[in-house]
C-alpha cells in the first residue's frame, strides 16, 4: 500500500505518517529528510533535488514490498503522478489522504508562501481528508529516517 499525505505546512501530514509508522509498520518519506541526511539547509534551490530524492525512497521501498506513507505538500494531482506512475507499475494500491488540521507550521515557511501555496491548491475527489489533531500522537518535523 503506498498511502499520500497532502496538506499545507503545518496541517499535521507529518503527524499522520508517524502514526502509520508507529501503528502499523509503514516506511515514511517526505521531502524534508533529504536536508536532515544531506546536512543542507533547506533552501527553495533544492525543491526538484528533494523531490526526487523521495520518489526514489519510496520507490524503493514498494519495490521491496514495503506499505509506505509519503508526506508533502503535492498542492496538485501533477504532483502526485509521478508517484501513482510507480504504484501502477508496481501493482502497489495507492490511497490520497489530505491532512486537514489547523495550520501551525514548525517550519521556516512565510505566511506569503503559505498563501500562494493555498491559492494554487487544487482539490481532488477521491482524497480522504483526515483530521490529525484528533489523534493522540504530538504534532513535530519528520523523524530521522538513518536512526
Amino acid at each position: 500500500m503506498l498511502i499520500v499525505i497532502r496538506g499545507l505546512p503545518g496541517s499535521g501530514k507529518s503527524t499522520l505518517a508517524r502514526r502509520l509508522v508507529s501503528e502499523q509498520g509503514y516506511a515514511h518519506f517526505e521531502a524534508d529528510m533529504f536536508h536532515l541526511l544531506t546536512e543542507k539547509g533547506l533552501q527553495q534551490t533544492d525543491v526538484e533535488e528533494t523531490h526526487l530524492w523521495c520518489r526514489e525512497r519510496v520507490r524503493e521501498a514498494m519495490q521491496a514490498g514495503k506499505d509506505v506513507v509519503v508526506s508533502n505538500v503535492f498542492s496538485s494531482m501533477t504532483s502526485i503522478a509521478p508517484y501513482e506512475l510507480d504504484a501502477k507499475a508496481l501493482n502497489v494500491p495507492m490511497q490520497i489522504w489530505r491532512a486537514g488540521g489547523a495550520l501551525r507550521s514548525t517550519h521556516p515557511v512565510s505566511e506569503s508562501a503559505i498563501k500562494a501555496m493555498a491559492a494554487a491548491w487544487e482539490d481532488l475527489p477521491t482524497e480522504r481528508i483526515v483530521m490529525p489533531e484528533l489523534l493522540e500522537s504530538p504534532s513535530c518535523g519528520p523523524e530521522d529516517p538513518s536512526a
